[in-house]
């Protein structure tokens, strides 16, 4: 009798501990509607569904989508691309333009970002403020995440930048993509 009391007391401690970690969990299964692994036409379907999108022929190729348009979150979106490895998305980028001020733009998205997922795992200065968050392999998703969030002054607005980083990539989009 004290054996089983014991054991229940064990699982009602294991399971008051571990529910909250599962609560904190954060899952990032897609980019604006568009799940990791989804052809390139999947994506231009979920796309071109967005009101005031428009997608740029002439940039686009086999291996990335360029569009132009629309609103990611609270912001206008300016600029997108969308990364393909054998007609598979693993990254997507958005440059957005806050409302206001173009040197508070930057901190403003951070915040966002950082009440959504958690402070960055960290910063870097490549020339400009950048921050990245990493959201690790768990239990029930074992792929790892990335978000880069990078502001260029000289561009109109901060970019933010999803990748499933579990996924086959090719090197790493250059600044010239977007």
């Amino acid at each position: 009798m004290k054996t089983r009391l014991t054991r229940r007391l064990a699982l009602l401690v294991l399971g008051i501990t571990l529910l909250p970690l599962q609560a904190l969990e954060i899952r990032l299964d897609d980019f604006v509607g568009i799940r990791w692994g989804a052809s390139s036409d999947e994506a231009k379907v979920i796309m071109k569904s967005a009101k005031g999108l428009d997608i740029i022929p002439a940039s686009t190729s086999a291996t990335m989508l360029y569009f132009e348009g629309s609103t990611f979150d609270l912001w206008r979106a300016k600029r997108w691309n969308l990364w393909f490895v054998d007609d598979q998305f693993y990254s997507g980028r958005v440059m957005v333009l806050p409302a206001g001020k173009r040197d508070r733009a930057f901190a403003e998205v951070k915040k966002a970002l950082t009440a959504k997922y958690g402070i960055p795992a960290d910063s870097e200065h490549k020339g400009w403020p950048s921050c990245r968050w990493h959201l690790k392999a768990t239990l029930s998703d074992k792929s790892e995440k990335e978000i880069l969030l990078t502001d260029n002054p000289k561009e109109e607005g901060p970019r933010i930048q999803y990748s499933n980083l579990s996924m086959k990539m090719p090197e790493t989009p250059t600044g010239d993509d977007l």
